[in-house]
């Protein structure tokens, strides 16, 4: 699988084992990676859906889950547009408070609130890269 896919070997084998066990669910962030199970039919949650998880099962506090993002932010992982609609849903942020978080201006969270009312298609288009975050804004206006 890693030949064909470009994954690294830790990620092929997560993938693999998810596969040939029937998990239920497969924890990855690796955009690669997700893509392949997506793919496949697994069913997927990253570092950022555990966190949100542990929040709502009280396990977390607001504070942990943002001691944890900037953490993750800080050690170079990218946090997706997604992800950010659900830290503001469900730890009731706003865009200013979430942006001052993630190191991201209130007009870069507010942009990216509007690019998640784009349909499911151009929003896969431009995590793909076939269009541009500046397209999708333009198509968001037209809105």
């Amino acid at each position: 699988m890693r030949r064909s896919t470009g994954l690294d070997a830790g990620e092929s084998e997560a993938i693999i084992l998810s596969d040939i066990s029937g998990a239920d669910l497969l924890l990855m962030d690796e955009v690669k990676g997700r893509q392949v199970a997506k793919q496949m039919g697994i069913q997927l949650m990253g570092t950022v859906g555990v966190l949100l998880i542990a929040y709502q099962e009280g396990y977390l506090k607001k504070e942990d889950i943002l001691s944890c993002i900037d953490i993750l932010k800080n050690s170079g992982r990218h946090i997706g547009n997604k992800l950010y609609d659900q830290l503001m849903q469900k730890l009731d942020l706003t865009q200013e408070r979430l942006g001052e978080r993630l190191g991201k201006s209130r007009a870069y969270i507010a942009n990216t609130m509007r690019l998640l009312q784009l349909p499911r298609s151009v929003q896969d288009d431009i995590e793909n890269g076939v269009i541009s975050v500046g397209h999708g804004k333009v198509l968001a206006g037209l809105k």
